[in-house]
């Protein structure tokens, strides 16, 4: 007799733990933010941006997608990059209007962010799911993820949060 063993989905398994699941909201085109944001010393936004090579380039890539999950945070950057990013995306003027998962999202767009992963292939469900995959385990491990080598230009990965490099 065989015995069938069941995995647990990703769901079932987070829910177990007390943890929950990544899910994103569109942004933009191919631009998405995770619903709700990951907590640590202040609020941290994640977004999710799918590129096709080939429409921007016109050339046939072996790889076709890109997909880069990154993290943004206005606490963590500060008055100085918030107002930065604001006035390098022109709308500065409408600051007071905008909510913190907007300047977060000018934030990321700028370049006041973190990588938390990113991956190339053809097939866009499958880079697609191992992205909602990462920001799901990225949810309950930050700072791991914040200490990653990639994210290290400075002392350490909040520092990319805080606009500081090199230091």
């Amino acid at each position: 007799m065989t015995k069938r063993v069941m995995f647990p989905t990703e769901e079932r398994l987070c829910s177990s733990f007390g943890g929950r699941v990544a899910s994103f909201t569109e942004v933009g085109e191919n631009r998405w933010r995770m619903r709700g944001t990951i907590d640590s010393d202040f609020p941290v936004y994640v977004f999710l941006e799918l590129v096709d090579w080939r429409e921007i380039s016109g050339e046939p890539y072996v790889q076709r997608w890109h997909v880069l999950v990154s993290a943004a945070s206005p606490g963590f950057a500060g008055e100085d990059e918030m107002n930065a990013a604001l006035s390098c995306l022109g709308i500065e003027e409408n600051a007071e209007e905008l909510s913190q998962a907007e300047i977060a999202d000018a934030l990321d767009e700028y370049g006041c962010s973190m990588v938390i992963w990113q991956g190339c292939g053809n097939n866009r469900e499958e880079l697609l799911k191992a992205a909602k995959e990462e920001a799901t385990l990225a949810i309950s491990m930050f700072g791991f993820y914040a200490d990653r080598p990639q994210n290290l230009a400075g002392r350490n990965g909040f520092e990319l949060l805080r606009g500081v490099l090199g230091s």
